[in-house]
């Protein structure tokens, strides 16, 4: 399944599934604000260059999906690719507009998905799957999209 299929797919199943929430006893407000929280932290970790804080919110198994390059699996190889990403080109993108999507948790409570859209300098778009591992969220997928074209 492609990468656009499957969020396509999670975010269908997120929308059905959320008033479900309910009757799992999920505090869907409270889960909402710390993965807000959370998101605005990974976001700081990257722009910051800090490697090791950002890597702590990933999955074991997290999977990379960035914008013109091949996609990178796992905790470890990812933060090898950022370093050698931060190395390579000065990373210092602090966009004037960001506009970050309110989470969405599926029904089980144990997904959820965010959606970034960023303008200026680039018009750069990201979507984070979250999901909870022995109760603690981890980012596990990232997907990346960019208006510039590969070169």
């Amino acid at each position: 399944m492609s990468p656009r299929n499957f969020f396509s797919f999670l975010l269908l199943f997120s929308f059905f599934a959320y008033p479900l929430s309910a009757q799992n006893n999920i505090d869907i407000k409270a889960e909402k604000k710390l993965l807000s929280h959370l998101e605005s932290e990974l976001f700081e970790a990257v722009v910051e260059k800090d490697i090791e804080k950002a890597a702590s919110y990933l999955d074991e198994g997290a999977e990379w999906m960035p914008a013109n390059a091949p996609s990178v699996k796992g905790r470890d190889k990812i933060r090898t690719r950022l370093e050698e990403s931060f190395k390579n080109q000065p990373f210092n993108w602090k966009p004037y507009s960001i506009k970050v999507s309110d989470p969405v948790i599926s029904a089980s409570g144990d997904l959820a998905v965010v959606q970034h859209d960023a303008k200026k300098p680039m018009e750069f778009k990201w979507v984070n799957v979250w999901k909870k591992v022995n109760g603690e969220w981890k980012c596990a997928i990232i997907i990346d999209n960019i208006s510039t074209p590969a070169q």
